[in-house]
């Protein structure tokens, strides 16, 4: 079973290869790395979260597991009016609605979403989106930038999914 682990005084997800993001879940994580056993690498970690490559049913997915210290606890506050946990569901619920219905050739369509139920990300809100297979950004600025009509394209395409989203008052920010 998969545990979570301490690292440079932030709480990290372990998930081992072929575990589900949760018990029941028909995601079934998979190492970035393409490692059949151990622990799972993630495509990426940030201050909002862990990304990691995932299989369901026959097809390649990324699954972004919300950061543990990003969440409000888990609890009614003394008068028992909503809580903090309770606005950080209802927000990121009509978020991630929103953002499913976004559909542009440069940005990652969101397929699902939830609440992790049990096993290492137990109450941990996730999302699911399409896997594209590639570099990731810093990766590919740093084998691009002595090629100037490569970093040129992609630079604008980075522009045309940021003018498409901000046309659509969509502006990114951390939970």
């Amino acid at each position: 079973m998969p545990k979570k682990r301490a690292t440079k005084a932030r709480l990290k997800l372990a998930f081992d290869v072929g575990d589900p993001l949760f018990p029941g879940s028909e995601y079934t994580i998979v190492d970035s790395k393409d490692r059949t056993s151990g622990k799972a690498a993630p495509i990426a970690s940030g201050g909002a979260g862990q990304v990691y490559k995932a299989a369901f049913k026959g097809m390649d997915r990324a699954i972004k597991v919300l950061a543990p210290e990003e969440l409000p606890p888990i609890a009614e506050d003394s008068e028992g009016s909503r809580s903090a946990w309770q606005k950080f569901t209802e927000t990121f619920d009509h978020e991630v609605k929103i953002l499913m219905q976004i559909t542009h050739t440069n940005v990652a369509k969101i397929l699902d979403y939830g609440i992790c139920k049990g096993g290492v990300a137990d109450k941990h809100p996730f999302y699911v989106m399409e896997f594209i297979p590639g570099l990731r950004l810093k990766q590919a600025v740093e084998e691009w930038v002595t090629n100037s009509k490569q970093l040129l394209s992609l630079v604008s395409d980075i522009v045309d999914a940021l003018t498409f989203l901000h046309e659509r008052s969509i502006l990114h920010a951390r939970y």
